[in-house]
Parts: C-alpha cells; structure tokens; sequence
C-alpha cells in the first residue's frame, strides 16, 4: 500500500503535489499495462518524473532518514 511508502513518497516528490500525482499516476498506468496491477517501490523507482524532483530526492531522503535517527534537522538545515 502507498501509506507504507509516505516517507519515500514524500522524498521522491519534495512534496510537491503534482509531482506526487504524476509518479502514481504513471505507475498505475504501468501496473495496468503490465499486468501487475500493484504499485510498489520498485515499480515507483522505475518511474521518472520533473527533473527538480528526481535532482532533490537523495537530499531529501537523507534528511528524512537523519530526522528519523535523531530527531532533529541536520546541522545545515538549522537556522
């Protein structure tokens, strides 16, 4: 299920919306078409969406993972 994916959801896609509704949009196109109709990561990572989205994703998913670790936003990120 995609509520088990929020965290990489949210990294792949920056939070943005559109981005968000373009990549499941695309992967339930595929998983119809290829007949699996499942949508998981693997399925996901095979999707390309906008290019600042695909640019920021290891930033993002970093952050996410330190936050998780610990809390708190990586040094860089405090004001």
């Amino acid at each position: 299920m995609l509520y088990n994916l929020s965290d990489y959801l949210f990294a792949r896609t920056t939070g943005y919306i559109g981005s968000l509704m373009d990549l499941v949009s695309r992967a339930a196109a595929r998983a119809i078409r290829t007949g699996s109709e499942r949508i998981d990561q693997a399925l996901l990572d095979r999707i390309p969406i906008d290019a600042a989205a695909e640019a920021a994703f290891k930033d993002t998913r970093a952050t996410i993972a330190y936050y998780r670790k610990t809390g708190r936003l990586p040094p860089e990120l405090r004001a």
